[in-house]
């Protein structure tokens, strides 16, 4: 009978299994999720990493070459006078912005100053080239020193700047690397609302953005255009659930256009609802499965076993269920658009 005692425990038991399963379920998930940003991170991380102990390794044996160098030139037996001009003018190229050079930009001050060395007799000197070139060196610069030292000393003078210049180099890259390992920290604590109340008033572009750092490593061939409303109220939401929305949605997006197409991100105000789109030219939606891309464990992916079919899911239960939003799509082939609306007002 459907009442009995059996049942009942049948029917409890069979419950709390099916409870538990899911549960399990959201957790591999999550983590799988998580996995996937912590492989993207480490692979962001690794290159400036890499960069950054390869300058470190390499800046004691540059500078000791530098400080011996620099002996020489003072063996030379230049003026006073010459040895300020030198001063100055190294203390110059130190200063100046690497120049933002197209590569046939490059290869012509390469070719420029490989023949002026060519003239003046210091061939040896060309392996060093394209360091020159990378801090904005040119031939003027090198006729400039010629007319202070003399031909004698010229070659002399010219490995004490290549030397002063290969340090200078490795120590913007040890700059540069840090910057960029130090972003990539942020842009994490950003994501995560690292240290933060559970929910927070955000501004929608900066949770984009930092999700579009978190899935750099997938969007290296995809092109993204932005189409933001930049006067948009902010809003309080649960922040880093609403940026597991937005990686859920990206991430759906890069797939579909199998990582080398476009995803188009719009944002504007309709009522008093702030809507997020998030679109791709992939290879949309079929309309025989439309009706059930919310529903748990439902997935169109044959990824032998990698997703579990809750990422739309997850999506509409954030949206919808904490934020009280709205989940919108549509899809034809090389479009389809989700749209998030979340409420302005959460009284």
């Amino acid at each position: 009978a459907r009442n009995s005692p059996i049942t009942r425990l049948l029917l409890t038991t069979m419950s709390h299994r099916m409870r538990n399963t899911e549960a399990a379920v959201r957790k591999a998930e999550r983590l799988s999720s998580l996995g996937k940003l912590a492989s993207g991170l480490a692979a962001e991380l690794s290159t400036p990493a890499a960069e950054s102990l390869s300058a470190v390794r390499n800046l004691p044996q540059a500078l000791d070459l530098s400080h011996a160098l620099a002996l020489n030139v003072s063996n030379r037996g230049l003026s006073s006078a010459q040895l300020q001009a030198l001063n100055a003018l190294q203390r110059r190229m130190i200063a100046t912005e690497p120049p933002s050079l197209t590569p046939a930009q490059r290869a012509e001050r390469e070719r420029l100053l490989n023949g002026w060395l060519d003239q003046h007799g210091c061939p040896d000197l060309k392996p060093s080239v394209p360091e020159f070139v990378a801090v904005g060196v040119e031939c003027a610069a090198m006729d400039e020193v010629l007319a202070q030292v003399g031909a004698d000393a010229l070659s002399t003078v010219l490995r004490w700047l290549d030397a002063t210049i290969h340090v200078v180099s490795l120590t913007r890259s040890l700059i540069g690397c840090s910057s960029r390992i130090s972003d990539l920290i942020k842009s994490v604590k950003a994501y995560t609302y690292m240290d933060q109340s559970p929910t927070q008033e955000v501004d929608i572009h900066e949770g984009l953005e930092n999700t579009l750092i978190m899935l750099r490593h997938r969007l290296a061939e995809v092109q993204i255009a932005r189409e933001y409303d930049r006067v948009l109220p902010r809003v309080i939401v649960f922040g880093s659930e609403i940026n597991q929305v937005w990686t859920h949605l990206i991430d759906n997006a890069i797939d579909a256009t199998n990582a080398c197409g476009l995803l188009n991100l719009r944002t504007w105000r309709e009522d008093d609802w702030i809507v997020v789109e998030v679109a791709d030219n992939g290879c949309g939606i079929s309309k025989d499965v439309q009706e059930r891309i919310f529903t748990p464990y439902f997935t169109t992916k044959d990824v032998k076993g990698r997703r579990a079919g809750l990422g739309l899911d997850t999506v509409r239960r954030i949206v919808v269920e904490r934020h009280r939003g709205m989940v919108r799509f549509s899809s034809i082939p090389g479009d389809t658009r989700f749209q998030v609306y979340l409420p302005l007002r959460t009284g």
